[in-house]
């Protein structure tokens, strides 16, 4: 009777947009820009192929957390970033001005194209070398973007990074 009417229609409008044909799929995704490429199975990041995260700027570029570091597809072609300590990029958020947050294994940053269009890095976790000690960090899983303010979430901490007044806050946690 009417739960089971009920209960299809809430399915259908949970899980209807990903058993539409994808051509439709992905014009009426929230999630992507564009159509994506038909070519995203090869990538060649000449890295292991294991990816950790993976986001979008407005811009199109497609940004994944990779085993190497950060990678960037531009529509045509891959771009590795490998982070300063060769390690893995575990969490991606993207800002409006398509500046690239990197959570990695004992460091966090940012990583934007400079004039020539080269992504370069920029570590933000050193500002806090007086407050952590060497490795004590650990793996950043989370990074996020919140009114304007940067979270990067690790083992046993938090840091929030505030871009308009280039300051970093620590938290640290006893239970992760």
């Amino acid at each position: 009777g009417q739960p089971a009417t009920r209960r299809l229609a809430v399915i259908a409008a949970l899980f209807g947009p990903w058993l539409l044909p994808t051509p439709l799929a992905a014009k009426e995704s929230c999630c992507l820009r564009a159509t994506p490429p038909d070519n995203l199975h090869t990538i060649k990041l000449d890295s292991y192929p294991q990816n950790f995260a993976v986001a979008q700027g407005s811009d199109g570029h497609v940004y994944l957390g990779n085993h190497g570091g950060l990678g960037r597809f531009d529509g045509r072609a891959w771009e590795l970033l490998a982070l300063p300590n060769g390690d893995v990029a575990r969490s991606l958020a993207v800002d409006p001005r398509q500046r690239v947050y990197i959570g990695g294994i004992n460091l966090f940053g940012y990583a934007e194209s400079d004039a020539t269009g080269q992504l370069r890095y920029t570590d933000l976790s050193a500002g806090l070398s007086d407050q952590l000690p060497a490795g004590a960090l650990g793996s950043v899983r989370d990074t996020l973007i919140h009114g304007g303010d940067v979270y990067f979430r690790a083992d046993h901490y938090l840091i929030r990074y505030r871009p308009r007044q280039d300051t970093l806050t620590l938290w640290h946690s006893e239970n992760s």
